[in-house]
């Protein structure tokens, strides 16, 4: 069924319009997936997130913990592969979630506290966001709050170049990034986040609520090479990713080195970066950065994953890996 405001221009669209075209939009006229099992490891595209990584970081968990912790949420994919491969009673787990970023937050919040009017002002939004359209949304995201705030920021995500707010407009029809699939799968991850605890704070105070043995904590803060790299990242997206933390990286990886809980760190491979974490089981994996690909921008460079914790030797050697 294709979803679309009718009669508009690229310039007429507003919350008055979109709440006109939601009072028509009815949910059981669509065919909801029950649950995301393979299509998607989260509902929100993500500059740096780990969703093609996740299977291989889950294998270096620890051996017992009752509590998982993702500080810098971001795309939550970690936070999302652990809920789906718990065994045992869910209640008897705690995932915690936490981000700096207010209308990532406010997004979880919504989509976990009422995802059928969630979805529905999203469907009530042009299913082909045009450029102008695009512009006028990020206006609209401004002036809202709570539900209808999440829902721009959704509609902003699945349409921006690398799904973040301060990019600009990435037609994402191309790319099948912002479809009426992608829309309906909104409240089966609400599942997921209803055994799911979300807050807003930054890692140290998240960090501070779970210093214990029974925690396990995946730190996957913003890389340095955003702050150094002026090929690929404006200012614009610089102060986006979390300016404060550029300089809290020492304190972080401090935290990592002093806290009972165990703690697996994604980071890029620099010499500072290693410098930090010295000490701790350092292991070095290949990826591709594909930042500006359409402008030859596609790389292969390294990342360290950091674990506080031992595992098995044999793990990294089929993943490939290499220990420093």
């Amino acid at each position: 069924m294709d979803v679309q405001i009718q009669k508009t221009t690229d310039y007429e669209l507003s919350w008055d319009i979109i709440r006109c075209e939601f009072k028509s939009v009815v949910l059981s006229d669509y065919q909801i997936p029950e649950l995301v099992r393979r299509r998607r490891n989260s509902p929100l595209r993500w500059v740096g997130s780990k969703s093609k990584a996740t299977q291989d970081l889950f294998r270096l968990r620890p051996k017992r913990f009752a509590t998982f912790c993702e500080p810098f949420a971001g795309s939550a994919a970690m936070a999302f592969y652990v809920r789906r491969h718990l065994v045992g009673n869910p209640d008897d787990f705690k995932i915690l979630i936490a981000d700096t970023n207010e209308d990532l937050i406010n997004f979880y919040q919504c989509l976990k506290a009422d995802p059928d009017t969630l979805t529905r002002l999203v469907l009530s939004f042009p299913s082909n966001i045009s450029l102008l359209q695009f512009r006028v949304i990020k206006q609209m995201l401004t002036n809202a709050t709570g539900m209808e705030r999440a829902a721009a920021f959704y509609v902003i995500n699945r349409n921006a170049y690398g799904g973040f707010q301060q990019a600009s407009y990435g037609n994402a029809q191309k790319r099948d990034m912002f479809s009426l699939a992608t829309t309906l799968e909104l409240p089966a991850f609400s599942q997921l986040l209803q055994s799911i605890d979300i807050k807003h704070a930054d890692f140290i105070e998240t960090l501070s609520t779970v210093n214990n043995e029974n925690t396990w904590v995946y730190l996957d803060p913003p890389y340095t090479m955003i702050k150094s790299d002026s090929e690929f990242w404006s200012e614009k997206h610089k102060t986006y990713f979390y300016n404060d933390v550029f300089d809290k990286y020492e304190e972080l990886a401090q935290l990592c080195k002093s806290t009972k809980a165990s703690i697996m760190v994604s980071i890029d491979d620099t010499p500072a970066t290693r410098t930090m974490f010295a000490g701790l089981n350092t292991y070095q994996r290949k990826v591709r950065y594909i930042a500006h690909r359409d402008q030859g921008g596609e790389k292969h460079r390294s990342e360290l994953v950091v674990l506080n914790y031992d595992i098995g030797h044999n793990i990294i050697t089929e993943l490939g890996w290499e220990r420093l």
